[in-house]
């Protein structure tokens, strides 16, 4: 039996990843602002980096959130300790997936407009 914590924050991960990255990819925000979109310095330049970003992060995040639901839902199956670390270990590993598009969007940004 799935432990419900675990199985239930990994499914709002993946959908909330896989969500805002087609947002972010399919339809993103035409012009720069401090309140939708893939804000950094770096992507804020420019409209040509902002228009990069927005892509760029988008299908990071799609590609995401996908890996996150195919590693994490079969592992939220596993007997996890209820008062124990488990559950904390698992809800960190998958935040540490879902920022792991900044660092990679940078890194993108960086090697494309240096």
């Amino acid at each position: 039996m799935p432990n419900w914590i675990p199985l239930l924050f990994t499914a709002i991960f993946a959908i909330a990843m896989v969500g805002g990255g087609l947002f972010l990819w399919k339809c993103p925000p035409k012009n720069i602002n401090g309140l939708i979109g893939y804000r950094t310095k770096r992507s804020m330049q420019n409209q040509e980096s902002w228009d990069f970003a927005q892509r760029y992060a988008g299908k990071v995040w799609v590609i995401s959130g996908v890996l996150d639901a195919c590693v994490f839902l079969p592992l939220s199956f596993l007997p996890f300790d209820d008062e124990g670390w488990g559950p904390i270990l698992f809800l960190l590993a998958q935040a540490f997936v879902l920022l792991l598009v900044c660092p990679v969007t940078q890194h993108a940004l960086k090697k494309r407009f240096g």
